[in-house]
C-alpha cells in the first residue's frame, strides 16, 4: 500500500511540476499575449485541480474532510473548464478576440458555479468504502 502512494503521490507530482513549468515557460515567452496567459491559467488550474483529485481519493476515514475535498475536486475543475474553452476561442491570437459582456458573463457564471460547487446542492454527503475513493 505504501508503494502504491508513493508510485501515485510520484506520478502526480510529476505531472504538477511538468504542467506548472510548461506554463511558466509559455508565460514568460511573451507575456502580454493572451493565448501564453490563458494557457498558463489552464496549467495552473489544472494543477491544483491535480493535486486536490489525488488529496480526495487518499482520504479513507474522515467523511465531512472526504466531502469537502470532492467539493473541491468540483471546484477547480470549472475554471479549469472555463480556461480552455477561452484558450481554445483566443488561440492563436495575441488578443482575446471575445466581446467584453460575453466574456464578463462567462467569467459570472464560473464563480456562481465554483460557489455552488461548494454548497449541498451538488452533493450533501460521501459514503467511504475501504480501499476506494470516496463515492
Amino acid at each position: 500500500m505504501s508503494f502504491l502512494l508513493n508510485a501515485d503521490l510520484l506520478s502526480v507530482g510529476i505531472a504538477i511540476a511538468a504542467n506548472l513549468l510548461l506554463g511558466f515557460v509559455v508565460l514568460f515567452s511573451e507575456t502580454k499575449n493572451a493565448t501564453n496567459r490563458l494557457f498558463f491559467l489552464q496549467t495552473l488550474s489544472l494543477s491544483t485541480w491535480s493535486l486536490v483529485s489525488f488529496l480526495s481519493y487518499q482520504v479513507n476515514s474522515d467523511p465531512e474532510l472526504a466531502l469537502r475535498l470532492v467539493r473541491l475536486v468540483l471546484f477547480f475543475a470549472v475554471p479549469n473548464s472555463i480556461f480552455f474553452m477561452l484558450f481554445m476561442h483566443t488561440f492563436p491570437n495575441k488578443v482575446l478576440r471575445m466581446k467584453r459582456v460575453y466574456l464578463y458573463g462567462l467569467l459570472l457564471l464560473m464563480f456562481v458555479t465554483m460557489v455552488v460547487t461548494l454548497t449541498p446542492a451538488v452533493f450533501t454527503g460521501v459514503d467511504i468504502v475501504a480501499g476506494q475513493a470516496p463515492k
